[in-house]
């Protein structure tokens, strides 16, 4: 997640701006210990190669990224943030159509009442994964409002003060 939400920064390449001298003895062979993926203090080598397999697992666990606009040209974190983009643009349209599904749903005469209320119940737990906000009252709203012009004597009584499992009881009785 470090490399996903950009924590693990890029170190930055050290710029040696001194003329480099002979060095009068060989240099001693220099043991390099890799890092965790966790850590923060890690080459530009190991930052590199990370943040290159990190992005490769974005692209290869999604089908056509390009299609999609995911941005493959920068770090992973960049990719990340452009998956974030679209899955906020996607599930607000995702949103939308579930709620309206739910609320265009009628219940028609003489048809199965607790089918239709199951399938209310399945919809407004959609809007609702989907980052909706309806609450109990506003289901209870919906049920009202589904049903037919036929129902409203028994209706009107329902819009005090009960929750929708109430309302839907008085409702079957």
């Amino acid at each position: 997640m470090g490399y996903l939400e950009g924590f693990i920064k890029c170190p930055v390449r050290a710029r040696n701006t001194s003329v480099p001298s002979k060095p009068s003895v060989a240099p001693a062979p220099v043991t390099v210990t890799e890092t965790p993926w966790s850590s923060t203090l890690l080459s530009l080598e190991e930052w590199t190669n990370r943040d290159a397999w990190t992005m490769g697992l974005l692209l290869f666990n999604t089908k056509d990224a390009v299609g999609w606009g995911i941005n493959i040209d920068g770090t992973a974190a960049e990719a990340w943030q452009s998956y974030i983009d679209i899955y906020k643009n996607t599930s607000s349209i995702a949103w939308q159509n579930a709620i309206q599904d739910l609320c265009n749903t009628l219940y028609i005469d003489h048809t199965d009442f607790n089918l239709f209320i199951t399938i209310l119940r399945k919809k407004f737990s959609n809007v609702n994964a989907l980052g909706g906000k309806l609450t109990d009252e506003d289901f209870k709203l919906i049920i009202l409002n589904a049903l037919p012009q036929s129902w409203d004597s028994v209706v009107a009584g329902l819009y005090g003060n009960m929750n929708s499992a109430e309302t839907i009881s008085r409702l079957q009785s």
